[in-house]
Formats: structure tokens, C-alpha cells, sequence
């Protein structure tokens, strides 16, 4: 079965950011930079994922630990009622970061979520193969859902992408498109992350407005911080 799948390889820094901190950001920024697509009417955009692993907790601890190489399998959706669903394969080396998505359908997400990961034996491309070794052979579950409301902003030099993640959520379980779960609060409502990608270098201009002020940078996960939160 053929499907679109995507290699992306880049650099990744995050950071916890107050309130104020957002606002100075944000002018900055959005002076520099142009608004994401997916931010219709220049309004958030919805993220939720449903995160695997393995019955040791190996990703969450390779993360907790500072491992160099690590690894988070996930599947991605920005609607409840999505037809469409991304399943992704995030490998992280320090700050360096490979992303493999693929798309499958709703279907199919399901009956990952719902541990028939035999499903992906009806695609032929390198992603469905790795993710479904993985998930076999090392007896990935499902182990927490996480969801938050995203503003974007890009540049194309050595395609810049910046995102504040708000109201970040989670809940445990794998119920991925259920509208209404008890969700809870994984950070302060005054408090959220700025995540900062690029490819090769960061733009001097963008890197000095990012500097005008001193936040903290994370050394953990929203998928760590979620299973700190909910178990």
C-alpha cells in the first residue's frame, strides 16, 4: 500500500516560557517571521498525539536519564474527526532531531492504538517497516495522550520554524479521538513551551530577539512531563 511518508532532520531547542516572556517574544517575532498556514484566521491551531512504548518505560527514561540517542513513537492528529492520521517516528541526538511520518487512516490508528500493529504490514516503505519492528518486538502500548493549542511562526532561511505550545494536556490512556476525556493541566496556565527548529544555522536576527530575554531552557519532554503528570 502506498502512502506519503517524510524525512525531516533538524535542530531542536526547547523552552519554558512565562506569560510576559511570550508577549515580548511574540512581537518580536512576529516582525521577523510570517504566521503559520495552519493558524486560520491567525488563530492556535489544535495538536494531539498518543504516545508508545515499551513495558519498561525505555523511551521515558532514555529521555529522564540524558541518553544521546533516543527515540519517541507517536500518532498525530489536529482534529478529533480527522480521516487522516500521522504516525511518527521521532529520533533525537542531543539537540539534533529526525522526524519519519507517514500517513495512515483513522482505521488503521485505531487498531494501533488498540495494539494490532499488523496493520502496517500492508505498507512497503522504510517507515511502516522500522515502526512496526519497533512496536512488535519490543511490545510497544500506548501509554498517554497529549493534546495543546500551537501558534506558529517561519522563515525560509535554513527553514526557521518557532512555536509557543499552550495549555499542554494529558491523559492517560489511548484515546486518541475522544472529545471529551479527563484531560488535566501538565504545566501553570501562566507557563508554556517555545519550541525553536531549524536546519544548519539559526539567523543572527533571530537569535538576538530570542536572546533579549533569559528563559529556561527544558531539558524534558512533553511526553515526560505528561507521564509525570497522569502516570
Amino acid at each position: 500500500m502506498k502512502t506519503s511518508i517524510l524525512k525531516t532532520y533538524r535542530h531542536e531547542l526547547k523552552f519554558l516560557l512565562s506569560a510576559a516572556e511570550y508577549e515580548h517574544l511574540r512581537r518580536l517575532l512576529g516582525a521577523l517571521l510570517v504566521k503559520d498556514e495552519n493558524m486560520k484566521q491567525g488563530k492556535d491551531y489544535f495538536i494531539r498525539s498518543l504516545y508508545f512504548d515499551t513495558p519498561g518505560n525505555k523511551d521515558y527514561y532514555d529521555k529522564l536519564i540524558g541518553m544521546v540517542q533516543r527515540r519517541k513513537i507517536r500518532l498525530r492528529i489536529y482534529n478529533t474527526a480527522a480521516d487522516k492520521v500521522k504516525l511518527e517516528i521521532k529520533n533525537k541526538e542531543n539537540d539534533y532531531s529526525i522526524k519519519e511520518t507517514m500517513t495512515i487512516s483513522r482505521a488503521e490508528a485505531m487498531m494501533l492504538a488498540d495494539g494490532d500493529y499488523h496493520v502496517l504490514a500492508g505498507y512497503d516503505n522504510e517507515i511502516s517497516q522500522k515502526a512496526y519492528f519497533h512496536l512488535q518486538t519490543h511490545a510497544y502500548t500506548p501509554k498517554v495522550v497529549v493534546d495543546y493549542e500551537r501558534e506558529a511562526y517561519l522563515m525560509p532561511v535554513e527553514n526557521v520554524r518557532i512555536t509557543f505550545d499552550k495549555r499542554v494536556r494529558a491523559f492517560k490512556g489511548n484515546g486518541l479521538f475522544v472529545q471529551d476525556n479527563a484531560f488535566v493541566g501538565v504545566l501553570a496556565p501562566e507557563y508554556m513551551i517555545l519550541e525553536v527548529k531549524y536546519d544548519k544555522y539559526l539567523p543572527a536576527y533571530v537569535e538576538q530577539a530570542l536572546s533579549s530575554i533569559r528563559m529556561q531552557r527544558m531539558s524534558i519532554s512533553k511526553y515526560c512531563m505528561a507521564r509525570e503528570t497522569v502516570g
